[in-house]
């Protein structure tokens, strides 16, 4: 069947069949194995045959066209004389085979895309999450290791607990530098 006209393989054979009653013969329709193929487009197509009996071998009823198909892919419906044979629309073709269209193999470039998306962004936001999260442990560690008056001179109590000498270097031109005991508390007065 190439663009729904039917081709001739040019190939016939004979088989016997079995009699049911006066008005029905059952046959096989296809010679060889009788192995069960991949379900395929491509290797199970629509095949229509001509079929006709003969009791003698040499005289032939009428023919009758008959179609064979994977029902898995093709719907197939009589209209008087006419076959008619279309492609599932609850199936995919995926490399020449057929699925259900709920199957894996039937997920579309954008399902991909999406999940590819989504994984991106989940990336993204993690990215950002450990950042924020090393950025807070580091001001609270420098925060917890400051050591000192937040206000050196608001708080007189804690001013008057430090005990220290400070001294101060006073460098003079051509003199050895000497060292000069400096007031605690000029050090807290601007």
């Amino acid at each position: 069947n190439v663009n729904n006209e039917l081709v001739s393989t040019g190939t016939s054979f004979t088989t016997a069949g079995i009699l049911e009653d006066a008005g029905e013969v059952k046959c096989p329709l296809t010679t060889g194995s009788r192995r069960r193929k991949k379900r395929s487009t491509e290797s199970s197509t629509v095949t229509f045959q001509l079929v006709s009996v003969t009791n003698d071998g040499v005289t032939y009823s009428d023919t009758v066209a008959t179609a064979s198909y994977d029902s898995a892919c093709y719907t197939c419906t009589t209209n008087g004389s006419n076959v008619v044979c279309q492609l599932r629309s609850d199936i995919c073709v995926v490399d020449g085979s057929c699925y259900s269209s709920t199957s894996s193999e039937c997920s579309t470039d954008s399902d991909a895309a999406t999940a590819s998306l989504i994984w991106l962004v989940g990336v993204v936001i993690g990215l950002v999450t450990i950042c924020v999260i090393v950025f807070l442990a580091f001001k609270w560690y420098t925060k917890s290791k400051s050591v000192g008056p937040s206000n050196r001179k608001g708080d007189a109590e804690l001013q008057d607990r430090i005990k220290f000498d400070a001294y101060e270097i006073y460098p003079s031109p051509n003199v050895p530098p000497s060292y000069h005991q400096v007031d605690k508390k000029a050090l807290y007065d601007d």
